[in-house]
C-alpha cells in the first residue's frame, strides 16, 4: 500500500491560506471546527460543542458517497505514518476519519501535515498556526 500511495499527486495548500477555527449550528448541535484549505478542497477538524469526539474530513472530488473502508496514512514532518481506516460519509461527501487527542496534539507541534489517501492524490498542508486555532477547537469541543 505504502508504495501505491508514493505515486500519488501532492496537492499543496493555496498561496496565502491559513487555518482557520468557526463553530456553527450543524443538524445535530453547536459544532466546532478547524479548516484549511488545500488544492482541491479542504481538511476540517470538527467536533460537537463540550462533546469531544473529533472527526478529521478531507473533501476531494474523487470518491463517491458512502465509500467504505478507505486506507488512510498520516504523517506530521517527518514522523511516522498513522493508519487509519476512513469512509466517504453521506453528509458531506468527504473522506471521514475519527481520530484521537493525540491525533491533534501531534497537529498542534508539526510544521507539514500529509495525508495519503487510497486511490486519491496525497494531501500536503502547513500546519502553520495551528496552535492557536486547534486551542480554540479543543476548548470548544470540552476536550480535557
Amino acid at each position: 500500500m505504502l508504495a501505491a500511495m508514493a505515486a500519488f499527486i501532492i496537492c499543496s495548500t493555496a498561496p496565502g491560506s491559513a487555518w482557520e477555527f468557526s463553530l456553527a449550528e450543524e443538524d445535530w448541535g453547536p459544532t466546532c471546527f478547524a479548516n484549511q484549505p488545500h488544492a482541491q478542497g479542504q481538511i476540517t477538524i470538527l467536533s460537537g460543542e463540550n462533546g469531544f469526539n473529533p472527526a478529521l474530513l478531507v473533501s476531494l472530488p474523487t470518491y463517491p458517497k458512502k465509500t467504505q473502508g478507505i486506507a488512510v496514512l498520516i504523517r506530521v514532518d517527518d514522523g511516522n505514518n498513522i493508519s487509519l481506516s476512513g469512509n466517504v460519509d453521506d453528509y458531506f461527501g468527504n473522506v471521514y476519519l475519527q481520530i484521537k487527542r493525540r491525533h491533534i496534539d501531534d497537529l498542534m507541534s508539526g510544521k507539514k501535515l500529509d495525508i495519503a489517501i487510497e486511490g486519491g492524490p496525497t494531501v500536503s498542508v502547513s500546519l502553520k498556526g495551528t496552535r492557536r486555532v486547534l486551542t480554540k477547537f479543543l476548548h470548544c469541543a470540552g476536550a480535557k
